[in-house]
């Protein structure tokens, strides 16, 4: 959110933000334009109260989009009601379970009623916006939505900020994100990790919390590994902003397992690379980063040259030793900048007001 409001402010556009304090407290008030921002905050009012403040507002607005629906009932249901006097766009970050007909939006809610919220909920927006070209691609050939999709990559990236630097001479690399097995495959990870001799120099950080008893025995294989000599680093919890960021900046390389499919027990499944985006896609923009990722995922326009793709323990851990080599590493970083460059704030800002363009214009 706080990259799309320095996108906004910077492109030149008047921005008004609804969202609740605890998402608001999270926004840097030091950047440019801050106080330009109308911020419009939920504070007591149910949901159904606070979209009708929004609904009446929409009148001077020229495009709404929404980011984040919530899946409680009660949530879709004064969706369901939800009508904007503005053109209104939907985020979908989770394409099976918006677009695809079938699906209820949580299996522990299934049949009639949440499938008639959805469809209702959904009817009120005249379009869909994708983080990524291949869910768009896949919203329009293989569900044939029947909305105008676009696309617009949330981020922004600044030399400025992060400022690469190496602190010494191991090879750092860095899997961000929460310890879950819908997220990503930590054991294939650990495991090509631990065929590489602890005496090369590698150094791998999970920068995330762990979640669950899965995430309890990655972090007891860490020790393990830590016990036999590998330069091996996790949290215990909640890494914060400052050091996430100073993490990112350090490291050479992200490596992503990121997993076949997403499905945490309440939603249907998704197909990463397909129908769901990993943040970890983001980070490598954001931070001008070389990433590793499966051969599953697909190959990402967004990415361009600076992913290794892999298949399997084999290869990924060739992928990481090949990053050893101070040329190959080089090259992959050198690409990962190029790539960042295309998402600069002001080629980000310009992008912005042209798809708003285009979408006012049509």
């Amino acid at each position: 959110l706080q990259d799309m409001c320095e996108i906004a402010l910077h492109s030149g556009n008047n921005v008004t933000i609804y969202t609740d304090e605890d998402i608001k407290s999270k926004i840097d008030e030091n950047i440019d334009g801050y106080a330009d921002i109308d911020w419009k905050v939920q504070g007591d009012k149910s949901t159904r109260r606070f979209l009708s403040q929004v609904e009446s507002d929409t009148g001077r607005l020229d495009i709404l989009c929404v980011n984040t629906i919530n899946l409680h009932l009660t949530n879709l249901y004064a969706f369901a009601t939800f009508t904007p006097d503005c053109v209104s766009l939907l985020w979908v970050h989770n394409t099976n379970n918006w677009l695809d007909s079938r699906y209820s939006l949580d299996k522990a809610v299934r049949g009639y009623l949440a499938l008639y919220l959805k469809n209702r909920v959904l009817r009120n927006f005249d379009r869909f916006l994708f983080e990524s070209n291949s869910l768009k691609e896949y919203a329009s050939v293989q569900l044939s939505t029947d909305r105008p999709c676009h696309t617009f990559v949330p981020l922004y990236y600044s030399p400025s900020k992060i400022d690469a630097f190496d602190d010494d001479s191991s090879l750092s690399l860095v899997t961000p994100g929460i310890i879950a097995p819908f997220r990503r495959d930590y054991d294939q990870l650990l495991n090509a990790f631990e065929d590489i001799s602890p005496d090369e120099s590698i150094r791998l950080t999970f920068l995330g919390s762990p979640k669950g008893e899965y995430g309890e025995r990655i972090q007891k294989r860490c020790a393990e590994l830590s016990s036999e000599g590998y330069d091996i680093h996790w949290f215990d919890g909640w890494v914060s902003h400052e050091e996430f960021h100073d993490r990112m900046r350090e490291a050479d390389a992200i490596v992503s397992p990121i997993a076949t499919e997403y499905d945490n027990k309440r939603w249907e499944t998704e197909s990463y690379g397909t129908t769901k985006c990993t943040g970890n896609v983001h980070d490598a923009l954001r931070f001008a980063k070389p990433i590793l990722l499966p051969d599953h995922y697909g190959k990402s326009s967004e990415l361009g040259d600076a992913a290794l793709y892999y298949d399997g323990r084999g290869e990924l851990r060739k992928r990481m030793t090949d990053l050893l080599d101070p040329d190959t590493l080089t090259a992959y970083s050198e690409r990962a900048s190029e790539q960042s460059e295309r998402f600069t704030l002001e080629k980000q800002a310009r992008l912005f007001n042209d798809l708003l363009g285009s979408i006012l214009s049509n």
